[in-house]
């Protein structure tokens, strides 16, 4: 096909090609009756594009619904970052879900094809297979509750990051806690580990012997940071904590949440918060003056708020459109730095009412400022890839340019050099007078899209938020390659039976196909006109079918990649699922609407149409059989189907929220689903009961996938961390 690369579009047909389409019916739905598995039957022929008919539709309903469908891929817009209450934030944060009737805005659905082979050949590479009885490694009903952990891949997104006042430490908070550094060697120095969620910021004691973290849980805990205990924990606030500051003394800790409240708790008593503000919105950010003359708030409104010692309100200005996300005092106490989510750096005196400087700094918002020990510079980090040091006084910049997604965190080290985080999940340092970057190190990362293992369960893939797809080992211990062609976050991959290729999709729309031992790119597949949901193989590894928001499914014939060839199937609601049958001549599809579609594909006939789900179907897989399917859904529920019967045979209800993904195992005694609560549930597959439940990280999990021999079980999650469990014959894999 020839897409446009910047939209993804397909061109417009050229109007003397536009009667030569032959026009197609609707697809028929037909009784279910099992179709011929196409390895057995001559391959039906599959419209071409060639380069007089460059756009090959499929007028399925005549030309009203190809205007419907042209229509259809012109209105995405997601609000893909925003939190609870900030619509179409960028990128520090991740969303979360939706009321019980809306349209899901992201698809993390993934589709191992391991998963539709009826009997795996393939064992685990030699570091990571099982001591002598490997039979026994296997996971199974019996054993199931003897998981532990194997590896984790990642040390979770980069929220913030903070310099230690006294001390040579550095700390960074994310998706995985708070991961403390040597400041002068970048080596690690300690984890520490006590929410339940996400760590969106925290704060060093003024003596950096304490250090206070906050999440979306909306609990605070002290940490005594040369112990690695928690010595206090402050709960009250109702929603995300988004700022926490350490008063200058050391006695208090003043917290801002999106619950509208401003809150001061006594580190040394402890007890409940004392409420300093209400306010109707959010509360983006605070920060308290040097000397203790008062403190300010950042609201979503985009006003900004001083307050004097004792709390009173001093100002309220209107300080930007945008909401005032991060704020910075310099040591000074007179001078108030504030960012905001348009990108918008504003200087403010104390209770001023008007700035002193406005500039604008960043193309998107500004995500973190800091201060210069002198006051003479000031970093910024912002959602267009870079960080900037400005020149106070003349407010010229140098610019840091090195990231390849956006920079979420930043902080002096000394005067000489910053260092800066972000979605690429790579730590830099940088000389401040040049920008010429110093050291980096590796290990963050970005939200976990989507997760496979290759059939051959030598290596496993992840699709990432840093439009990227990282190729990892067995045992999770190596990065082999990263594949970073794409221009969005990665939304689905699939591995090709024979392991050698992987499929990859985007939130753009676009397809990428990939050699798993070169890295190199074998081709750009082909568009959707919105988010590609997922993609899956059919077994003999010639078909390929993506499934997008444009309400399509496309069905590609790899045989020949000079032109690719493809079929079109059509649903009356986003695609956000789909799986080839085990033996290739079935293909189901789910969609945002709670249906589920069972397609003769060759024929393009419906076989089946269920539709128990209340909400959007995430993600599908088959029985490694044939016989059965299951499926998970916003609804918060995982269904196993009787195709015979065309009705769900069991319901499991046991997740809080959104079910993303579901894997059967291979031995077929187990499904695996993930959901938005954090957890990894493991079921019977034969009476749907609970067996067990793991803690899948700190925030939603998007996909589970099975190791081909039924070994090792790999979740990918939005804290940015992948874990893999295992029985614990299994040899534990190095820290």
């Amino acid at each position: 096909p020839v897409e446009d690369e910047a939209t993804g579009d397909l061109p417009e047909l050229p109007s003397e090609a536009r009667h030569s389409i032959k026009e197609m019916p609707p697809p028929l739905i037909q009784p279910r009756a099992r179709p011929v598995p196409p390895q057995a039957l001559p391959v039906a022929p599959i419209d071409a594009e060639s380069a007089s008919t460059p756009r090959n539709w499929r007028l399925y309903g005549g030309i009203a619904a190809l205007v419907f469908l042209v229509l259809a891929g012109l209105f995405w817009l997601p609000s893909l970052f925003a939190g609870p209450d900030e619509p179409g934030e960028a990128a520090a944060g991740f969303p979360s879900p939706p009321s019980n009737t809306a349209t899901p805005t992201r698809a993390v659905t993934a589709t191992n094809a391991s998963e539709t082979t009826p009997q795996p050949t393939a064992t685990v590479a030699a570091n990571v297979t099982a001591r002598p009885g490997a039979e026994d490694a296997v996971i199974t009903a019996a054993n199931v509750a003897e998981l532990v952990t194997y590896a984790q891949i990642g040390r979770g997104t980069i929220e913030e990051i903070l310099r230690a006042p006294a001390g040579d430490l550095l700390a960074v908070a994310g998706g995985d806690g708070l991961w403390l550094y040597d400041a002068i060697t970048l080596e690690t120095v300690a984890h520490l580990d006590g929410h339940a969620r996400t760590v969106r910021t925290a704060a060093w004691s003024p003596d950096g012997r304490l250090i206070a973290s906050a999440s979306d849980d909306g609990a605070i805990l002290v940490w005594d940071v040369a112990a690695g205990e928690i010595i206090q924990q402050f709960s009250g606030h109702t929603d995300w904590v988004r700022a926490l500051r350490w008063s200058p003394d050391g006695a208090s800790l003043l917290s801002g949440s999106s619950d509208g409240t401003v809150r001061l708790w006594d580190v040394g008593a402890g007890g409940p918060g004392v409420t300093m503000a209400t306010f109707t919105v959010s509360v983006r950010s605070v920060a308290w003056a040097p000397a203790g003359q008062g403190w300010a708030a950042g609201l979503q409104t985009g006003e900004l708020v001083f307050y004097g010692p004792a709390g009173a309100e001093q100002t309220r200005v209107q300080a930007d459109d945008s909401p005032i996300i991060t704020l910075a005092w310099a040591d000074d106490s007179n001078r108030l730095a504030a960012g905001s989510i348009d990108g918008q750096l504003s200087l403010w005196e104390a209770a001023g009412s008007t700035p002193i400087v406005e500039v604008n700094a960043h193309l998107g918002a500004i995500f973190s400022l800091s201060w210069s020990a002198d006051g003479a510079r000031l970093l910024t980090t912002g959602n267009d890839n870079m960080a900037r040091i400005w020149n106070v006084a003349t407010m010229t910049a140098t610019e840091l340019n090195g990231h390849t997604a956006p920079v979420t965190g930043g902080a002096w080290l000394d005067e000489n050099s910053v260092i800066t985080g972000g979605i690429d999940g790579v730590l830099r340092t940088w000389a401040s007078n040049n920008g010429s970057v110093q050291r980096q190190i590796e290990g963050h990362m970005t939200s976990i899209n989507s997760a496979a293992w290759a059939p051959n369960g030598a290596i496993l893939a992840l699709g990432l938020s840093d439009d990227s797809a990282r190729i990892w080992s067995a045992d999770g211990q190596t990065e082999l390659l990263n594949l970073a062609e794409h221009s969005s976050w990665v939304s689905s991959l699939s591995f090709a039976p024979d392991s050698s290729r992987l499929l990859t999709a985007d939130f753009n729309g676009q397809i990428r196909l990939w050699d798993t031992e070169s890295g190199d790119m074998i081709t750009r597949l082909g568009t959707h006109r919105a988010i590609v949901n997922s993609v899956g193989w059919s077994v003999d590894g010639q078909y390929a079918a993506s499934g997008g928001k444009d309400q399509l499914v496309r069905i590609w014939d790899t045989a020949d990649l000079s032109q690719p060839q493809f079929i079109t199937l059509t649903h009356t609601a986003s695609v956000e699922a789909l799986a080839f049958s085990p033996d290739g001549a079935l293909l189901a599809t789910g969609a945002a609407d709670g249906t589920l579609l069972i397609w003769d594909w060759q024929e393009r006939l419906i076989l089946s149409r269920l539709d128990e789900h209340r909400e959007a179907i995430r993600a599908i897989s088959w029985l490694p059989d044939g016989t059965r399917l299951a499926t998970s859904s916003n609804d918060g529920t995982v269904r196993i189907w009787d195709l015979d019967a065309e009705a769900s045979e069991l319901v499991l209800r046991e997740h809080d929220g959104w079910v993303n993904s579901v894997s059967w195992s291979p031995n077929g005694q187990l499904l695996a689903s993930g959901g938005f609560d954090g957890t990894v549930n493991i079921w019977s597959a034969s009476t749907g009961e609970l067996l067990h439940a793991l803690p899948g990280g700190h925030y939603a999990v998007w996909a589970v996938s099975w190791s081909p021999d039924g070994t090792i079980l790999l979740a990918g999650s939005g804290d940015g961390t992948a874990h893999l469990w295992s029985l614990p014959i299994i040899p534990s894999a190095p820290n």
